[in-house]
């Protein structure tokens, strides 16, 4: 009779996690986030980021940031009204599955790579190259103030000269 009783104990426990389980993994769902979405077009906000030296930071420039992001690619056009000369424009477009990715200037492998944070807030783009036995890399994590409103790119620079953080701040437009 004492073994009856523990057989049924244990089915009770198995039927009582059977019941939590998907109750668990309901809660986990919800609190799932979808990764931030950088789209929109940002001008540069010269006061609120770091005083940088160069084309970006000259006094009657303008930089534009005009971002498309969907669930596979975000493409950045970076575009710099230059006053009284013709505007400068960069345009990349990244992969965000993860995974490595190689682009050859001039027969140089450039690599890429971007990483989402733990709770999917944070974009990281990592690129580097080598060039005559040196390495540049530039790591540029972005960030969504709560507001959707501001977007802040902190830049992370290393090459044979040293290292340089630069921090640009950019308002929706």
């Amino acid at each position: 009779m004492k073994r009856d009783r523990l057989f049924r104990s244990a089915n009770k426990l198995n039927a009582k996690s059977f019941m939590i389980l998907p109750v668990l993994l309901y809660a986990e769902m919800l609190f799932a986030q979808d990764p931030a979405n950088f789209s929109g077009e940002w001008a540069l906000d010269k006061l609120k980021s770091n005083a940088g030296e160069g084309i970006f930071f000259a006094k009657d420039n303008e930089e534009i940031l005009d971002i498309d992001q969907d669930s596979v690619f975000i493409t950045i056009c970076n575009t710099i009204r230059q006053k009284e000369k013709d505007d400068i424009t960069v345009v990349d477009r990244y992969n965000l599955d993860g995974k490595e990715s190689t682009l050859l200037n001039d027969s140089r492998p450039i690599i890429t790579v971007t990483r989402w944070s733990e709770n999917n807030k944070l974009l990281t783009i990592i690129t580097s190259m080598t060039s005559d036995d040196s390495e540049y890399v530039r790591e540029d994590t972005y960030s969504l103030s709560d507001n959707r409103k501001t977007l802040t790119i902190h830049s992370f620079y290393r090459d044979p000269h040293g290292n340089k953080n630069i921090i640009k701040v950019y308002r929706k437009r």
